[in-house]
């Protein structure tokens, strides 16, 4: 009986025995594998799906810049005037002297400008045209925006704690940024970033740490998540954005935060083409420094309205607030302070090179009438008061919009929109 219990507990031995090496060979494959690798590569299949993953871009050499600075001696009204001439005679875009000049002041002047129209209008064009025509196209860098943008992390990039690293999204922005706040050859020029479909996604959503940069006294400083040195990423007095925006239900309406912050400006279908596009044309690489950018098209603080232009701007901003029974408690229009020195700043330095008094046109039509949105046959009689001002005082631009706001919002069942 002993050699038989004996017999057993050998057998369970063995069995036992058996056991432990499967355990520590199951052990020893856990230990070789790489758990990190693993739950990074669970990550990118997720992120896959989820749409946002993007391809870790590979360390490149700094882009060289051959762009060298413009030697200019004449006025502002003359640089425009140049521009003009090379967009007319190269491009075959027939823009005024004003319209040119508009676009500079109000690039110059805004962190983000949106150009707004119906699609084929020429709103991307025009951007490289204009970065062409300044000798800029190496500094202009293009995004295209896609439906289901919902974060910083899908216009620059996000910090993957798993690889210790910072994700770049596909977009080159923050690329684009780094250089430019590190090589000083490249600051040394403008910088546009050109949001083309802007509002195929929500803009206050993923250009959200953006928004602050649009006020004179916000933040510049992006915040990566990296640890150390490299969490925060200045964004450069010289950079710029433009938005592209069409109207339609396949778009993102702005919100009006974001129109409080910029000017809109609409771009009109043109048909007049006097020259062909020339494919040959030779393209400068001389362009006028951002300092001096600054010094034709940025304006100041102290800067002031001339006394028609104050009044104007007095009537309308009246119209717009008033709380009266002749607009059957409609909603009013808030013209903010931000909007007025906006306005302000415009108007100083677009005086100076616009022609018969056009420069508070161009402003309240970029300026205040984005800011339209309301609804009522009382809201309706407020606009119509308001294009009185607009018409009196020869604004034509001006009145030629609104006059489109109020035959389209009486269409729609008196709901009244700069966007409709």
């Amino acid at each position: 009986g002993k050699l038989i219990q004996a017999e057993d507990l050998y057998k369970e031995i063995e069995f036992m025995k058996l056991n432990k090496k499967k355990i520590e060979t199951e052990i020893k494959k856990l230990k070789s594998e790489d758990i990190t690798e693993k739950l990074t590569e669970i990550k990118t299949y997720l992120d896959m799906l989820n749409g946002s993953y993007t391809l870790e871009q590979e360390e490149k050499k700094p882009p060289v810049c051959h762009v060298k600075p413009l030697e200019f001696n004449g006025t502002r009204k003359d640089f425009v005037d140049r521009v003009r001439d090379y967009l007319v005679e190269q491009c075959a875009r027939n823009y005024t002297s004003d319209e040119i000049a508009n676009l500079l002041i109000c690039i110059q002047q805004s962190f983000l400008t949106i150009l707004a129209g119906p699609p084929g209008t020429g709103k991307t064009s025009i951007v490289h045209y204009l970065t062409e025509a300044l000798g800029n196209s190496e500094n202009l860098l293009k995004i295209p925006v896609s439906r289901g943008w919902t974060s910083q992390r899908d216009i620059l990039g996000y910090f993957n704690p798993l690889r210790s690293q910072y994700q770049k999204s596909r977009t080159g922005l923050y690329d684009f940024l780094l250089t430019t706040q590190t090589d000083r050859n490249v600051s040394e020029f403008s910088r546009w970033v050109l949001l083309d479909e802007a509002n195929l996604s929500p803009i206050e959503h993923y250009w959200a740490d953006f928004l602050g940069s649009c006020d004179p006294e916000g933040e510049r400083m992006l915040d990566t998540g990296c640890p150390g040195a490299d969490r925060f990423l200045s964004i450069p007095l010289c950079v710029r954005f433009i938005g592209t925006v069409n109207n339609d239900n396949t778009t993102e309406r702005l919100s009006p935060r974001l129109i409080d912050r910029v000017p809109v400006i609409r771009i009109e279908p043109s048909y007049e083409y006097s020259n062909p596009i020339n494919n040959n044309r030779v393209k400068s690489e001389e362009s006028l420094p951002f300092e001096e950018m600054q010094t034709f098209f940025s304006g100041s603080e102290e800067d002031d309205f001339a006394s028609k232009e104050a009044e104007i701007i007095k009537e309308i901003v009246e119209i717009l607030q008033a709380e009266t029974a002749d607009f059957e408690g409609s909603s009013f229009v808030v013209v903010s302070p931000r909007k007025y020195y906006a306005i302000r700043r415009y108007c100083t330095v677009a005086r100076d090179i616009f022609v018969n008094d056009q420069a508070i046109d161009f402003a309240v039509a970029q300026y205040i009438l984005p800011l339209i949105e309301g609804y009522g046959a009382g809201f309706g009689r407020r606009l119509e008061k308001l294009m009185e001002v607009t018409t009196s005082n020869s604004l034509y631009r001006s009145s030629r919009l609104l006059r489109r706001i109020i035959e389209a919002g009486k269409q729609a069942h008196n709901s009244y929109s700069f966007f409709n």
